[in-house]
């Protein structure tokens, strides 16, 4: 067919790389199920999906895990020219079954709060091993991070490439504010990307100077879509380093890379705004900021929500 080669990028990009990447580990997972338990020749049957299904349960895998799983086999069911059997009904019995059976676990990941915070800018300055650039970087991606919301993912990169995340480019530093433009999130399948504005505070906990302190330190650029937050060899900031060095401040157990967004999401709930000002804060697209909001015991009364607040619009690249 003339066309061919256009119409398989077309089916291939109905997912994004990173949804297709979390699919494979759920697709090798279950080949290696039928492999072990002799059902190789049954493997895209409702039968061999069934005896999956039973193997995760038995295996107390989470329901969450299991649903991506599923998802990510039926997906390559599909892609290889099989029928769909997502809407099988043995099978959305049995996925209704182990939802009953394995509920959701508590969220235990704490939030930085805005206190919590200020305690981490003096764990950083005390911190003897850290270089002036390293401190000056961390603290300027968690001051970033919690007034804007953001997730890992739009600050840092998993690998060497920063095509995804935040760039030199796309941050402006005004003496009243600093401004991004964040290429893609979680939230933005379409990769339509947004711009934030966040106000400079001019208290200790202020994104503006943070930014500022830390371009003193940063290294001169060598291309124009370098990441904005790298390291002393201009290797882009990770995320597991981003995490290693959360982790590694002084009485920070139980705080991840999610804890920031959690945070502030919190600290914003607690001050009481229109539910949608924070669904619109975070870029969220559904309901699913609830996640985020822990109870009052984590935050201190301060008027976080106001004193960094932030205002979003959409911009195309």
């Amino acid at each position: 067919m003339k066309f061919q080669r256009e119409v398989d990028g077309l089916l291939h990009n109905h997912i994004n790389e990173s949804t297709r990447n979390t699919y494979k580990i759920g697709v090798r997972h279950y080949l290696l199920f039928c492999q072990s338990h002799a059902l190789n020749g049954l493997r895209f049957t409702p039968d061999a999906l069934l005896q999956y299904l039973g193997y995760l349960h038995a295996k107390l895998l989470s329901f969450s895990t299991a649903k991506v799983y599923l998802s990510g086999i039926n997906n390559y069911i599909v892609e290889i020219g099989h029928p769909s059997l997502q809407k099988h009904t043995a099978i959305q019995r049995a996925v209704l079954g182990f939802k009953r059976l394995h509920p959701p676990l508590n969220d235990r990941r704490l939030p930085i709060t805005l206190a919590i915070l200020c305690h981490i800018h003096g764990n950083i300055r005390n911190t003897p091993s850290l270089s002036p650039l390293v401190k000056a970087l961390f603290w300027s991606a968690c001051t970033m991070a919690y007034a804007g919301f953001l997730r890992a993912s739009e600050f840092t990169t998993t690998r060497k490439h920063a095509a995804h995340t935040l760039q030199h480019r796309d941050v402006v530093i005004a003496h009243d504010s600093v401004k991004l433009r964040l290429r893609s999130s979680r939230t933005d399948q379409h990769k339509a990307g947004s711009s934030m504005e966040l106000p400079a505070t001019g208290r200790p906990v202020c994104p503006a100077d943070a930014a500022q302190r830390y371009l003193e330190l940063r290294p001169l650029p060598v291309t124009h879509d370098e990441a904005f937050f790298v390291l002393h060899d201009s290797s882009p900031l990770t995320k597991g380093i981003f995490g290693s060095h959360l982790k590694n401040l002084p009485h920070l157990n139980g705080y991840s890379t999610h804890s920031v967004s959690i945070g502030a999401a919190t600290e914003a709930s607690n001050q009481s705004p229109a539910p949608e000002e924070i669904q619109q804060a975070g870029r969220w697209k559904s309901s699913c900021y609830n996640g985020y909001i822990r109870n009052k015991k984590y935050t201190m009364g301060l008027h976080a929500y106001h004193s960094i607040g932030c205002s979003i619009s959409v911009w195309g690249l």
